[in-house]
């Protein structure tokens, strides 16, 4: 029988040495990746509220977006500087409105007598769009008359070009006034649309003709 107090140091059945003192509570041995380490992102075990999502987290790459439920909208690959179509599909644009002529304002021809006529022809070409008379009826004063203009060429200056050149040529020719008859030669044109034309140019009302058409004068 060995002296108390002089008994060698126990072993447990591990072979590890227990030093004398209290009782020891025996600890649960862990597996390695229990004690600091996080839960395997592979375990099949399931996996309390919120902690799959938190292992999703720490699986993402620095600086990678987190996924959200639900796919992202793609949007359509762009050229670099092209807009966004808003509108839907391209409309066709309208078809471009044909350029009008440039009109060239002939010298005068003389009719026969003390009557002479200016025409408007289509630049480049011998055809005529308007014309317009000039004849003598006193001393010193013109009177301007048959002012036509093709229907096709309305509304495109020609008429003011051939009054233009009508009281210029009156001037050069030595007339001191000009004076006309504000008379539509069809029904394309009013009478109040012309007597206007006819004032843009100094033309002012004078009377009042036979067939109730206005007449106007103007100083050259």
């Amino acid at each position: 029988m060995k002296p108390p107090g002089n008994s060698p140091k126990q072993r447990d059945r591990s072979n590890r040495l227990l030093l004398p003192g209290p009782a020891q509570s025996r600890a649960p041995t862990l597996p390695a990746h229990a004690a600091g380490s996080a839960l395997p992102m592979h375990s099949s075990a399931p996996a309390a509220p919120g902690v799959r999502a938190q292992a999703n987290v720490a699986a993402q790459p620095k600086g990678a977006a987190i996924q959200t439920r639900g796919a992202l909208p793609r949007v359509a690959a762009n050229r670099p500087g092209a807009a966004l179509n808003q509108h839907g599909p391209n409309r066709p644009t309208a078809a471009a409105t044909p350029r009008a002529p440039n009109y060239n304002v002939q010298p005068p021809i003389h009719l026969g007598g003390r009557s002479q006529q200016i025409r408007a022809t289509i630049q480049g070409t011998p055809q005529v769009a308007g014309s317009v008379e000039i004849s003598a009826i006193g001393p010193g004063k013109a009177y301007i008359s048959n002012l036509k203009v093709d229907q096709q060429h309305r509304r495109r200056g020609v008429a003011a070009k051939l009054i233009d050149a009508a009281i210029n040529t009156a001037r050069r020719q030595g007339f001191s006034a000009a004076s006309l008859e504000a008379r539509p030669s069809d029904n394309g044109i009013t009478p109040q649309t012309l007597v206007a034309m006819y004032r843009r140019k100094g033309f002012k009302s004078v009377g009042k003709s036979q067939r109730g058409s206005a007449l106007m004068e103007r100083k050259l």
